[in-house]
């Protein structure tokens, strides 16, 4: 059980952080962010999205 919610917990922890991540890069755009701020944002949002897809994939063979 305490897995399972660890699991759930952080998938939705990458989650909200794909979400805030690109919030911040469609904005970035209004606030003049550097090149760099939003390469550093597309890796936070790829390397999140990874994480969730890896997360999804145990739970699901857990889970099942």
């Amino acid at each position: 059980m305490y897995k399972k919610v660890r699991e759930v917990m952080w998938g939705m922890l990458f989650g909200i952080n794909i979400v805030s991540c690109m919030l911040w890069f469609g904005l970035g755009y209004s606030f003049e962010l550097s090149n760099g701020e939003r390469l550093i944002l597309l890796a936070a949002i790829l390397v999140s999205g990874g994480l969730v897809f890896k997360v999804k994939k145990e739970f699901q063979i857990d889970g099942s």
